[in-house]
């Protein structure tokens, strides 16, 4: 057992309502808070399972923020313990940012934790971040989310790409890395509707985003953007991809009960269960979960062989998105297959500019860079 991270739900309730949020929990799943116990737990589990010196915690929810005394009770209790144990955390908290405030952010500074802001661009009319009564939260999150700049804290902006929002795309990441965001994680959201015409979009506005990235590069202005940067992967992979994701060997999700599964897509779910942090493992429904074969996938556009992004995926995307949308685990969506290539293409062509270019900081991101692919 080699479990290096945990994905904890410090609470199921969150301050928002995002109609397409994948872990807006229904009726079967309680809105609750979890408690200080389940993340003590979880810290003596992780420091128990770890092989590695380092191991991760992040809050995620709901929104982790309505419980920022028991965070603040765990990281103190994690830090001791790990002192003992000869072995460092690190910590990310996924927030929607309304509720941090220069106190918290100080506090989150302070004890290394690392803040994922979910914005999804720039405030405007039909941004889907709304209250429960309707009403926007993208001004408030964007605000909070300089006030985090302002005290230093760094944070990487976590969009979630709905086809809504599409034409905006290449302005909005503009006007946030103007702003001094410099690591913005564009992460579509499979589920939506991605219609031809959308996909159309979706590259030309991807394009817009690479010329944008070249140019800072090129002023020397170090930025991260997903998927961009994941897609220098086909240039530094010297065969294709044999490693898995974490999915029960490496990291798991808890839910506020303690209850624990393969990861945290899982957790909303409701399944499957492998083990519970007071209780130890249910050791078959573990290896069940650990065997878990991602080399078996297939997508739903056919073959994979002549897959552009062929190298570096093994086909699988992710389980838990796979069974959500297609009913089984082991066929990847169309929508899936059909960005992961726009994306592939895009990375591409912006190596091989930035190559030429003899760019520093592209051959620092590529640390072995192989043209031949």
């Amino acid at each position: 057992m080699a479990i290096s991270h945990a994905t904890w739900f410090i609470t199921s309730k969150c301050n928002l309502a995002c109609d397409y949020c994948f872990t807006r929990f229904d009726d079967r799943f309680p809105q609750e808070d979890s408690s200080k116990d389940v993340g003590l737990a979880i810290v003596d589990l992780l420091l128990m399972c770890s092989t590695d010196e380092h191991v991760g915690l992040g809050f995620f929810g709901g929104e982790p923020l309505l419980q920022f005394n028991a965070m603040q009770d765990v990281v103190e209790y994690a830090e001791n313990e790990a002192k003992r144990a000869r072995k460092a955390f690190n910590y990310s908290v996924t927030t929607n940012a309304t509720l941090l405030d220069k106190e918290k952010l100080r506090w989150l500074k302070q004890n290394r934790v690392q803040p994922l802001i979910s914005i999804d661009g720039m405030p405007r009319p039909h941004n889907r971040r709304r209250y429960h009564d309707g009403a926007h939260s993208a001004d408030v999150a964007l605000n909070r989310a300089v006030l985090a700049l302002e005290v230093g804290c760094n944070p990487t902006i976590r969009w979630s790409l709905h086809p809504d929002l599409i034409p905006f795309m290449a302005d909005d990441l503009k006007s946030l890395v103007r702003m001094g965001f410099n690591t913005i994680a564009l992460e579509a959201v499979y589920e939506a509707d991605w219609t031809n015409e959308v996909l159309a979009a979706y590259e030309e506005q991807m394009r817009d985003i690479a010329r944008f990235y070249i140019s800072e590069l090129r002023r020397g202005n170090r930025l991260t953007i997903k998927p961009i940067d994941d897609g220098f992967a086909n240039f530094t992979m010297e065969k294709k991809q044999t490693s898995r994701c974490g999915t029960a060997t490496h990291g798991i999700g808890v839910d506020p009960k303690g209850d624990i599964y393969p990861c945290h897509r899982y957790v909303t779910r409701m399944g499957p269960v492998i083990g519970n942090v007071f209780h130890g493992w249910n050791e078959e429904a573990l290896k069940q979960a650990q065997d878990w074969n991602v080399f078996k996938v297939r997508s739903e556009l056919g073959e994979c062989r002549n897959c552009p992004v062929n190298l570096r995926c093994p086909g699988s995307g992710c389980l838990c998105v796979n069974l959500d949308m297609t009913g089984d685990m082991y066929v990847a969506p169309a929508n899936y297959c059909n960005i992961q290539r726009i994306n592939q293409r895009v990375a591409n062509d912006v190596v091989f500019i930035l190559y030429a270019d003899g760019n520093e900081i592209l051959k620092s991101k590529l640390k072995q860079p192989d043209l031949r692919t």
